[in-house]
């Protein structure tokens, strides 16, 4: 029961640099570096790094960190841990796709595995620019998934190295089926939640509650069949819901192409059209393909990547004092062309992550 046991705790020393400031202990940067870049706790060079001294200097965290960067499997271990908290993977799990689809119970799983296989290439296998998870092509598929995705079976259970169609709807995280089934409701497509997911998960925007007293949208299907679409517009028209829905919506509505498990379509089960018109804050799209690549370009994406890592290294919201600490990394993050590895080096070598002030201050 020993808290020391159960939690890392992180008290600090006086920095003499800095009246005020609190610099965390070199065993207690072991644990920081060690639990962030390996999700584990330190190994032997690190706790004599610590002894030494060298982990109280900036110089002495970068060169540990490097280090343990270089030791690929630990860090790919660490990165798909980041990733499926960023991104929810864990509630694909829960869902509960038709037997048709899913006779092994097993696509929840792949799903996941597919982004994670997708980050890793991106990150650490083929460093590339991290914006272009959301336009790859090169996905990884197992017989699960090449069926949803209308590609050549492949291995029945480890995901494979795979080409989409040039000039098919798929592109990116966006397009993939792990990321067009969560965040629905059960029985159909959740424009709304699609789209507070965006702009709350990946741009890092703040959408309030919704208001006491607002009645749910209708299922009821009696009379002409209504789309999502028609059925939104009923919250969009009360001016209660106006300024929140009008925010997430029209982000939404433009994934309306594939249904709450990931399928394609251009039809409604009604058989009426789909409409995947969508709008980002005054650009138009046509499908989720198209809004990828809208992300991709959109500076508040890459800044809500380095606050969500930020976030993910101090296990803790930022800060308002840290605005700055978080401008940096993200100037610092663009001039090393959006890869992952030169951008975790800055986040360890940050103020940020070397300082602490007392809670009273």
């Amino acid at each position: 029961q020993s808290p020391n046991f159960l939690y890392r705790v992180e008290l600090g020393e006086a920095e003499p640099t800095h009246a005020g400031w609190l610099h965390y202990t070199g065993y207690e940067m072991a644990s920081r570096l060690s639990f962030l870049l390996r999700n584990s706790f330190p190994d032997a060079e690190l706790f004599a790094a610590a002894g030494r001294g060298d982990l109280v200097t900036k110089e002495g965290i970068l060169a540990q960190a490097n280090r343990l960067l270089a030791d690929a499997a630990p860090t790919q271990e660490m990165i798909s841990q980041l990733y499926s908290e960023y991104l929810d993977l864990p509630l694909l799990l829960d869902v509960q796709f038709p037997a048709t689809m899913d006779p092994k119970h097993t696509i929840g799983a792949s799903m996941r595995n597919e982004v994670v296989d997708i980050v890793n290439r991106i990150a650490l296998r083929q460093p590339g620019d991290m914006r272009t998870l959301f336009t790859t092509q090169t996905i990884a598929v197992n017989s699960d998934l090449a069926n949803l995705y209308g590609l050549k079976s492949t291995s029945p259970d480890a995901v494979q190295p795979a080409d989409l169609a040039v000039d098919g709807p798929r592109a990116g995280l966006l397009t993939t089926g792990a990321l067009l089934t969560l965040h629905n409701r059960p029985n159909r497509t959740s424009p709304t939640i699609r789209g507070l997911f965006i702009r709350q998960r990946l741009l890092c925007g703040t959408v309030p509650p919704p208001p006491a007293g607002i009645p749910p949208l209708s299922e009821d299907n009696s009379g002409p069949p209504k789309t999502i679409r028609e059925k939104l517009e009923a919250h969009r028209a009360n001016p209660t819901c106006a300024a929140c829905h009008r925010s997430m919506d029209p982000i939404g509505l433009g994934m309306e192409d594939f249904d709450q498990y990931g399928r394609h379509r251009t039809n409604y089960d009604t058989g009426q059209l789909v409409d995947d018109g969508g709008d980002l804050d005054g650009k138009t799209f046509n499908g989720a393909r198209q809004l990828g690549n809208l992300l991709s370009q959109d500076p508040r994406m890459t800044s809500c990547m380095v606050t969500q890592f930020f976030r993910y290294g101090s296990s803790r919201l930022e800060a308002g004092s840290e605005e700055i600490i978080l401008e940096n990394l993200d100037k610092a993050f663009a001039t090393n062309g959006y890869q992952l590895k030169p951008l975790l080096l800055e986040l360890v070598g940050s103020d940020g992550f070397r300082y602490l002030v007392p809670e009273a201050q």
